[in-house]
């Protein structure tokens, strides 16, 4: 449950630094991309959460098959 917990928080904190990002992202590539805002919101956190959730995994011991 202590690993579950973890990873809810890791994902809600990747979200959270990713709509801080969004809005100065925003106004620098404003006529670059005509995505909508959401999406580019969860692009930008999925960036963010991508190379820190195998930083997360290694720290909670979850590498294996077993242990996961």
């Amino acid at each position: 449950m202590r690993a579950f917990a973890i990873f809810t928080g890791f994902l809600a904190g990747c979200l959270l630094i990713s709509a801080l990002i969004h809005y100065p992202l925003h106004l620098l590539l404003d006529g670059l991309l005509e995505l909508p805002a959401h999406k580019q919101v969860t692009r930008v956190g999925k960036l963010i959460a991508l190379p820190g959730f195998f930083l997360l995994i290694s720290w909670l011991g979850l590498y294996n098959r077993k242990a996961l």
